[in-house]
């Protein structure tokens, strides 16, 4: 993850609007695990991988129209039936991907990231929340919102009702 955030404050510093895209959910067997990101600049190159292959390059579809519209949104994929078949996929479950644009003059955001990178960079602790709403009646694009609570308890960005997330968060972390 360390590179994938080093990256991310690259893309800020030369002002430039890129995507995460990050594993949200997989059911059965999948590539890779819940929470693995990789980022897609605009110039087509990736940093990181979730997984390799044919999955991620249909990933990488998405991303590049979601840099191209400005969008983000979930996609579903299957690793079951004719079409994993016909592509030799070697896994035999479904995953849901959050294809997240990112726009480079954000401050809020890149508050975030920076944190995020110096939590990576000193191996230290904390939580890293995001909310991701459904797309209601054929909406395409969803609104990303980010919660960061380091290890120090100190928060940044946020969510309508976030604040009931420090009730379940346990003591040991903070």
């Amino acid at each position: 993850m360390l590179a994938i955030w080093k990256a991310v404050k690259e893309q800020f510093e030369q002002g430039k609007n890129f995507v995460l895209a990050t594993i949200l959910s997989v059911r059965g067997s999948s590539p890779r695990h819940v929470g693995t990101r990789f980022l897609v600049k605009s110039d087509g190159s990736i940093v990181g991988t979730i997984g390799g292959g044919l999955f991620e390059a249909r990933v990488q579809k998405f991303a590049a129209e979601a840099l191209e519209k400005g969008i983000s949104h979930r996609a579903y994929f299957s690793f079951t039936g004719k079409d994993a078949e016909s592509t030799e996929m070697i896994c035999g479950g479904d995953a849901e991907v959050l294809v997240e644009f990112v726009e480079a003059n954000d401050p809020d955001w890149l508050q975030i990231y920076e944190q995020l990178l110096n939590i990576a960079r000193n191996r230290s602790t904390g939580y890293f929340f995001t909310e991701v709403p459904i797309p209601v009646g054929g909406q395409s694009s969803v609104r990303i919102k980010h919660l960061l609570i380091d290890g120090d308890g100190t928060r940044l960005g946020g969510f309508s009702g976030d604040e009931v997330i420090g009730k379940f968060m346990p003591e040991s972390r903070l």
